[in-house]
C-alpha cells in the first residue's frame, strides 16, 4: 500500500509541487494582508489623535486671538486717557502760570512752580501783555 502512494506522488509530482507553492504563497499574502490591516489600524489611530490635536490646538488659537484684540482694545482706551491726562497736565500748568503772572509773579518764579521753561513764561508774559517784574 505505501508502494502505491509512493507511485502516485512519483506521477503526480508536478501536481503535488504546484499545490505546495501555492499553499506557501497564500500563507506569505495572508501574512502579508493581517500586518497590513494591522498598519492601517495603527494609522486610523494616530490619524484620529491627531485630528483632536489638531482640534484643541486651533481652539487654542482663536481663543488666543479674541484675547489679543480684547488686550489691544484696552491698550488703545489706556493709550487714549493717557494722552487726555497729559494733555490736562498741560493744560493746568498754562493756567497755573498763567494765575501766578496776574498775581505778579516774575517768570523765573512761574517757571520753578509750573513746571514750564522761562522761554514759555517770557511768551505768556507777550501775549498776555504783562512784563516781567524781575
Amino acid at each position: 500500500m505505501f508502494d502505491i502512494i509512493i507511485q502516485n506522488l512519483a506521477q503526480d509530482w508536478p501536481l503535488t509541487v504546484g499545490f505546495t507553492l501555492c499553499g506557501a504563497i497564500l500563507l506569505k499574502l495572508t501574512t502579508v494582508v493581517l500586518k497590513l490591516k494591522a498598519k492601517s489600524e495603527h494609522d486610523e489611530k494616530l490619524l484620529v489623535a491627531l485630528s483632536k490635536e489638531l482640534a484643541l490646538l486651533s481652539s487654542s488659537t482663536v481663543g488666543m486671538g479674541q484675547r489679543m484684540v480684547q488686550l489691544q482694545a484696552k491698550l488703545d482706551e489706556l493709550q487714549s486717557n493717557q494722552s487726555e491726562m497729559n494733555d490736562s497736565e498741560a493744560q493746568f500748568a498754562y493756567t497755573q502760570a498763567l494765575r501766578l503772572l496776574e498775581q505778579g509773579a516774575d517768570s523765573s518764579t512761574v517757571a520753578a512752580n509750573s513746571g514750564l521753561s522761562k522761554s514759555e513764561i517770557q511768551l505768556m508774559q507777550l501775549v498776555h501783555g504783562q512784563r516781567d517784574t524781575a
